[in-house]
């Protein structure tokens, strides 16, 4: 079993490109020696329980009679051993179809075992081919001697870098527990084409720092998430199922502020990437320069594209129902006052298709290339924007791009407005895909802007009580929740409710009325009380006496 040849053998086929280490011919000397560590010619096996001639012969004979069967399709008859069995002529006995063949030891298990691994072993590539062992032994299947497998490789090839166990009909991978100290130098393993249902299976291989892995063929790989879980579980992958994995130059484990939001089940360091991608993007945007924007080239790929949706403009809309251009003047003056703004400076940009109608105007309004994009944006009024109140949901589409969605605030330059500035709502969907440098840019960007929800309902008017919320006529003059509405609330809700009135000059009534237009988001929300409460809008009797 050692450097000598063992003459005729069959070849029992490749496995997967790659990970296959058996010579092409069944004939002459293996390479490598098989697993002669040891050197020198003859068995290397040091077993305490030798199997003579005849057992392992009968071992052997009985897995011949499982795996071939009847080619009819039919189930597969033990062969008797027997010498008056294996003999020809009329005193041969016939076996019943239904005879089990003798349960095989452990001893016969690790010897047929030994002699596999041995064509397998390759010393100079320090790889492992077990595939289709279960194929050629089906008496000797790795979900049950998934153990020994383990053993051999630890005291005969530790070495190994390189594990192939495709085609081995593995459902679990318990049996093969341990092979991360059998084998810590494992770098890459398949296990293709086998039966493996869920990725937490996987988890017996962490703890190795595996650079490939291959699980294409198995059940789990048609789940939609499966490699999101599994770069999660071996974070030094560059390779899965033979497709590059895309770490946008992050390496390490980073800790995303917990001040951003993030709906996502991405790894840390992506979400990190894709953070500190927005924070350059935003601080090279920002400002009341907006020629610094020239630079945002370097943030788009050379073949980007990029729209901008916007409502539209509101002196358009209200001319056409019967106000002159003074009382248009008028009411844009108004509404700046009240901390709102028309969308005029963004009209020539603007491709909503609600609002244009023209084939060439829609054209026009799809900023295609990097010089497109960039001359674009520079027209755009000056801004300020707020990684910490932004949302961001992220997901992998591809190996090679990321999915952002970005939603939150923003304060606009606003010559009109009363505090110079205006405040809006954006929502913002990016394409990101890698850059020759490791990094990431911009493919797709597409931009809709609208004015915040509280300004659309107090433009006009100061805060009034919702209709489920009306303050009853009490002496004191404040507004008093109505028992029906503080029993639908959750203990989430109530807590909330509590805090912003610890944290303001609110009553109940107003907290739970204030929580109500911010949508149940508390920062939100004592955000519009300290804007709101010192222009007077908010009602008296949603203020503590």
């Amino acid at each position: 079993m050692g450097g000598g040849g063992r003459g005729n053998h069959t070849d029992r086929g490749h496995g997967d490109k790659g990970y296959s280490t058996r010579s092409s011919s069944s004939t002459g000397p293996k390479r490598g020696g098989g697993l002669g560590k040891r050197g020198g010619g003859g068995p290397t096996y040091k077993s305490k329980v030798r199997l003579d001639k005849a057992s392992l012969h009968k071992a052997l004979d009985g897995d011949v009679a499982m795996s071939s069967g009847n080619r009819s399709g039919r189930s597969p008859q033990r062969l008797n051993t027997s010498a008056s069995a294996r003999g020809k002529g009329r005193g041969a006995k016939k076996v019943g179809k239904n005879a089990r063949a003798p349960r095989i030891t452990d001893e016969e298990a690790k010897q047929i075992l030994y002699n596999f691994l041995e064509k397998g072993y390759d010393p100079v590539q320090k790889s492992l081919d077990v595939s289709k062992f279960s194929k050629v032994h089906p008496r000797v299947n790795l979900w049950t001697f998934g153990a020994i497998l383990v053993d051999l490789i630890k005291s005969e090839c530790p070495e190994i870098e390189i594990l192939n166990l495709s085609e081995n009909k593995l459902v679990r991978l318990k049996s093969i527990t341990g092979i991360v100290d059998a084998a810590p130098d494992l770098r890459r393993i398949s296990l293709k084409d086998n039966e493996l249902t869920i990725v937490s299976e996987l988890r017996v291989l962490e703890g190795l720092n595996l650079k490939e892995l291959i699980v294409a063929g198995n059940p789990l790989a048609k789940q939609m998430d499966y490699r999101d879980a599994i770069t999660k579980m071996f974070k030094s992958l560059d390779m899965l199922d033979d497709t590059e994995i895309t770490k946008f130059g992050v390496e390490e484990e980073i800790n995303v502020p917990p001040t951003v939001l993030f709906y996502s089940g991405l790894p840390d360091a992506m979400k990190a990437s894709v953070l500190a991608f927005l924070e350059k993007y935003y601080r090279a945007y920002d400002g009341a320069d907006v020629s610094i924007r020239l630079q945002m080239s370097a943030f788009y790929s050379p073949n980007a594209v990029m729209s901008f949706t916007c409502p539209r403009q509101h002196s358009t809309a209200r001319v056409s129902k019967g106000f002159n251009r003074q009382d248009v003047r008028n009411l844009e003056r108004e509404k700046h006052n009240t901390l709102s703004a028309s969308f005029e400076e963004y009209q020539q940009v603007n491709r909503n298709l609600r609002v244009v109608k023209s084939k060439a105007k829609r054209e026009d309004t799809l900023f295609m290339g990097v010089s497109q994009i960039v001359a674009m944006l520079v027209k755009l009024p000056p801004t300020v924007h707020s990684l910490q109140e932004m949302m961001v949901d992220l997901w992998q589409v591809s190996p090679n791009s990321i999915m952002v969605k970005i939603v939150g605030p923003l304060q606009e330059a606003h010559k009109e407005a009363k505090n110079g500035s205006v405040k809006r709502m954006f929502a913002r969907t990016l394409c990101l895909v890698p850059d020759n440098t490791g990094g990431m840019v911009i493919q797709n960007d597409m931009v809709t802007l609208t004015d915040p929800l509280t300004e659309r309902m107090t433009r006009r008017k100061p805060l009034v009580a919702s209709a489920d919320v009306q303050p009853p006529a009490q002496a004191t003059g404040q507004a008093q929740v109505p028992p029906t509405a503080a029993a639908n609330l959750d203990p989430a809700q109530k807590a909330a409710v509590a805090a912003l009135v610890q944290q303001s000059t609110l009553n109940e009534a107003g907290a739970l009325h204030l929580l109500n237009f911010a949508q149940w988001n508390a920062s939100e929300s004592l955000r519009q009380y300290k804007e709101l409460m010192p222009l007077g809008q908010i009602p008296p009797q949603y203020l503590r006496a």
